[in-house]
């Protein structure tokens, strides 16, 4: 019932300025059978040092696969996959739980949290395959002990395509070692045989991660966005926290963020008793998220089965200390479980909007359609609003854009600011630059602010309206 009741939500419409670019990369990437050493675009002077790269070549795999199930089934295969993938993440969740022997009702209102939260996460782009992923690479972790190749196999394998996909893995990698060093040291103090299990799991798949083609380059792009080197890291919403986070998809992020912390803080008490060794992972897990909301995922997916089993635990040992039976408890829990679900489902299967007439887009990509719009860009020089970027890489191929989602030369992004809002400088820039076309919405989305530029243009008797409607406007100078 909860994959059926997120599905629906996790089915909405394509919305996420990055996507473009990502297909778009992947379609090079198939056209030419390699990886691009420039921009393959011509939108910008690709910066020294692994952020930039990694932008460029970091998340090749996954944006061929994305590429690849849009050229055979269209743009709606898109939220497919997006469907697969994070409903796969939370049947991974249950698989991971039930092995824990977690019953259903904690499983029902740990499910549900996590469900809840990853709907603000439906972006299509790399990251979604992380969070499938780190669902799966922990699992096989917690199989390690069977001694089975296939696990052994499916590690090494995971650590491979998930290297090339996006850099979710080395959180993950970290993280594993952490869980796996507590897991031996919790072993050997309690004199039990010393296993290297998990540790050699570890190194398996750090190591797969580690010699595939963008591996390194992954490790020295977190390094240096962690030390603050990356121009994109300090224009990213990504790096609020996530106790303040809001999205214009789903407001609760933040009640959904505060409610998963505080049932994690509960399931500390039944982990000491009964399994210790998952809580150093948990809480790094639990601190990243707080510091940065997109990590939060990362935390449900890799800590929710942890978090249930806790949460039992917990459950008995306050029924010893009320001196309740268990069944009471159980009882108890199923009710809660029960109301906490039909409340969260209630608010997540609200309908997601969407504008009629435009396919599966919705009103921060274009809305003209789409022939009109490439025949009348196709060719230019393009003077193009930011959010607009990716999406015309993507559908609009030949255009010669000024900006798109990656953020790559800071001192473009500049020029684009003073232009967009028609400053003495930035009419010099607009001169200078040569455009012979703008696409842009009339109003700031922010603030509603409505953009000088475009009557700047025309009261120059150069420019004439190509395409306009009640939002956005193309301009072609004549």
């Amino acid at each position: 019932m909860v994959l059926l009741v997120f599905g629906y939500r996790y089915a909405g419409p394509i919305w996420d300025i990055d996507t473009g670019w990502h297909v778009a990369t992947g379609r090079w990437i198939a056209e030419n059978q390699r990886l691009p050493q420039v921009d393959p675009f011509g939108v910008h002077s690709i910066p020294d040092g692994a952020p930039g790269q990694v932008v460029l070549k970091g998340y090749w795999l996954a944006q061929w696969v994305m590429f690849e199930v849009t050229r055979s089934f269209g743009e709606i295969a898109l939220i497919g996959l997006r469907l697969v993938l994070l409903c796969g993440a939370l049947a991974v969740f249950v698989m991971r739980a039930r092995a824990l022997d977690v019953g259903w009702p904690t499983i029902a209102l740990v499910g549900t949290l996590c469900g809840a939260s990853l709907a603000s996460f439906t972006g299509d782009r790399p990251q979604l395959f992380s969070f499938f992923l780190a669902g799966v690479l922990f699992w096989l972790a917690e199989q390690l002990r069977r001694r089975e190749w296939r696990v052994w196999a499916a590690m090494a394998l995971t650590g491979l395509a998930w290297g090339n996909m996006h850099g979710g893995w080395t959180l993950a990698a970290g993280v594993l070692a952490v869980q796996a060093g507590a897991e031996v040291a919790l072993g050997w103090r309690r004199q039990r045989r010393w296993e290297l299990f998990p540790l050699a799991g570890v190194l398996l798949f750090a190591g797969a991660a580690l010699i595939s083609p963008v591996g390194m380059l992954t490790i020295d792009a977190a390094l240096q966005i962690q030390q603050g080197q990356s121009v994109t890291a300090h224009q990213s919403t990504e790096y609020v926290g996530s106790f303040l986070a809001r999205t214009s998809l789903d407001p609760l992020l933040p009640v959904w963020v505060v409610v998963f912390h505080a049932v994690s803080l509960l399931a500390v008490i039944g982990l000491l008793r009964e399994r210790a060794e998952f809580l150093p992972a948990l809480v790094v897990l639990a601190a990243l998220s707080v510091l940065a909301v997109r990590y939060h995922p990362f935390f449900l997916v890799i800590t929710a089965p942890w978090v249930a089993l806790g949460l039992e635990g917990t459950g008995r040992w306050l029924a010893l200390r009320l001196q309740l039976t268990v069944s009471r408890m159980a009882c108890a829990l199923t009710a809660l479980s029960v109301a906490v679900t039909a409340l969260v489902v209630a608010i997540a299967t609200m309908p997601v909007s969407a504008r009629p007439g435009r396919t599966f887009m919705t009103e921060v990509l274009p809305g003209f359609p789409l022939p009109a719009l490439q025949e009348a860009l196709r060719g230019r020089m393009v003077f193009n609003h930011f959010s607009y970027g990716g999406y015309l890489l993507w559908q609009v191929p030949g255009s010669r854009l000024y900006v798109d989602g990656r953020r790559l030369d800071a001192a473009r992004f500049d020029r684009y600011t003073q232009i967009l809002w028609a400053t003495g400088p930035g009419r010099l820039w607009l001169g200078a630059e040569g455009f012979d076309a703008v696409i842009m919405p009339l109003r700031n989305p922010g603030n509603g602010q409505a953009y000088p530029l475009p009557a700047y243009l025309l009261s120059t008797g150069q420019w004439r309206v190509a395409l306009r409607n009640d939002e956005q406007l193309v301009l072609l100078r004549d």
